[in-house]
Order: C-alpha cells, then sequence, then structure tokens
C-alpha cells in the first residue's frame, strides 16, 4: 500500500500542496492497519521503534536528528531506555 502512494518531494514540509493532510494520514493508516491487521498499533508506536532502533544502531545524537528532536535529552528519555538485560551486556 505504502509503495503505490505517490512520492512527495519533501514529506516532512508542512507547506504548500505537497503536504498532507492529518485526515489524509490517518485514513491511510486506518487502511493499513486493517490491512496488515495490526488494529492496536499506533503511528507513535512506528515512530518509538524506529527511534529506539536507531538510537541503538547509530547513537542518540544521530537518533535524535532523525526523530527531529531540539534536545536530545527528548530522545534519551523517551526513545533510547536501556532495560536491565542492556545494562548487563545481554541485550
Amino acid at each position: 500500500m505504502l509503495r503505490g502512494l505517490p512520492r512527495k518531494a519533501d514529506w516532512s514540509s508542512q507547506e504548500g500542496p505537497q503536504a498532507r493532510t492529518a485526515l489524509e494520514v490517518k485514513r491511510l493508516w486506518g487502511k493499513l492497519k486493517i490491512s496488515a491487521k495490526l488494529e492496536s498499533v499506533t503511528i507513535h508506536d512506528l515512530r518509538r521503534t524506529y527511534g529506539l532502533a536507531a538510537a541503538r544502531k547509530a547513537g542518540i545524537l544521530a537518533a535524535s536528528k532523525l526523530l527531529r528532536h531540539s534536545d536530545t535529552r527528548i530522545t534519551a528519555k523517551v526513545y533510547a531506555p536501556l532495560g536491565v538485560e542492556e545494562l548487563r551486556g545481554g541485550g
């Protein structure tokens, strides 16, 4: 479904005719969730998963930039909490 969407020059832009409306994103996300049988998953769940993977692979600074946070402390607190196993070296 995502591959079938037309490409936008700058998805993150909130200006001009290329910006996606919140309603459009919500409608498409609803269709995708039903199709993929992910009814309880939210877009923010995907963002958290992406942020955590980015932080683990490339570090907090890179994840912060990718998530467009203004402060790396936000990224460190919300997207890269370490579990007990990771602290012990088992993660």
